[in-house]
């Protein structure tokens, strides 16, 4: 069975063991002669019941988020033939994803983690998942340990 390998993947993380699982398989997917990865990180600014958020407050989410996602992509660096780059965007998860993959048509593939709630949960707080995978332009892998 031949492997695909894909010349351009963006995976979106939010720091969680289910997107260190999604990370750990892009050395296995990922074109070994060149091919490319992309760590996202979606801020989603929390609604503040008092009006608009301390630009500090903002500033240092995009700082903390910065530190651990260039520490991911340091990580995976040493398991690629060329270094991993890091985006980081603000807003709907979901929507930022399919926003990127709308501005850059080079992505062939998305790999996420997912926490894998069904049901209310699922109901109740979303699927950012679920979301890319219906509307994704390109294939979705989504990575899950059991």
């Amino acid at each position: 069975m031949e492997v695909v390998a894909f010349k351009h993947i963006l995976c979106p993380v939010d720091f969680s063991e289910y997107s260190q699982f999604a990370v750990d398989v892009l050395p296995e997917l990922v074109d070994a002669a060149g091919g490319q990865v992309t760590l996202m990180h979606v801020i989603e600014i929390p609604v503040s019941y008092a009006g608009e958020l301390p630009v500090e407050f903002t500033r240092e989410l995009d700082k903390h988020a910065t530190t651990v996602l260039d520490r991911w992509a340091a990580k995976l660096a040493a398991k690629l033939a060329t270094p991993a780059k890091t985006k980081i965007m603000v807003g709907s998860a979901g929507n930022q994803i399919l926003r990127l993959l709308d501005e850059d048509p080079t992505f062939d593939l998305v790999v996420m983690g997912s926490h894998g709630r069904t049901g209310v949960k699922r109901m109740l707080l979303g699927s950012v998942a679920e979301k890319v995978v219906r509307h994704a332009p390109c294939a979705v892998l989504v990575a899950r340990s059991r």
